[in-house]
This record gives C-alpha cells, structure tokens and sequence, in this order.
C-alpha cells in the first residue's frame, strides 16, 4: 500500500474520536517526520503506527488508543500493508 493509503485509513479510523482535522495533522505529521512516502514496507507501517500510539493515548487513553490502532492493524491486513 502506498502512504496516502495508509495514512487514509489511519485518519479514517482516529477521526471519529479527535475529529477530522486532528486526526489528519497528527497522522500526516509523524508520517511526515518518519519520512514516509510512496509504497511503504509492512515495518514502515509498523513504525507509523507505533509513533501513533503515545499520541493517541493523551487524548482517548492507553486502552481506548490501542483499539483504535488495533483497528487499523486489522484494515491495513486485510488491504495487504501488513
């Protein structure tokens, strides 16, 4: 999957708990800082996804973050990104 996908997905999934603005700064960025464009590796993914988490935890919780991550691992499986 490339890293619009990705990040689509990611943002899709965050937006109906920080809202659509916060959800597309906060995964745009750290994909961003990480460097992230075009096809990405299933490690990439990993990695996006694991520097989303401390994030995502301040504003819904540990547990709740970890759902919500957990959902993404799971559309980002079956779409083959991971």
């Amino acid at each position: 999957m490339t890293a619009d996908e990705v990040t689509a997905i990611a943002i899709d999934a965050i937006a109906p708990e920080l809202g659509a603005s916060m959800a597309r700064a906060s995964v745009l960025g750290i994909a961003a800082r990480l460097g992230l464009r075009g096809a990405l590796t299933a490690d990439e993914v990993r990695r996006l996804l694991e520097a989303l988490s401390p994030g995502l935890a301040v504003f819904v919780g540990r547990e709740h973050a970890q759902v919500l991550l957990d959902a993404v691992r799971a559309r980002l499986t079956d779409g083959g990104a991971l």
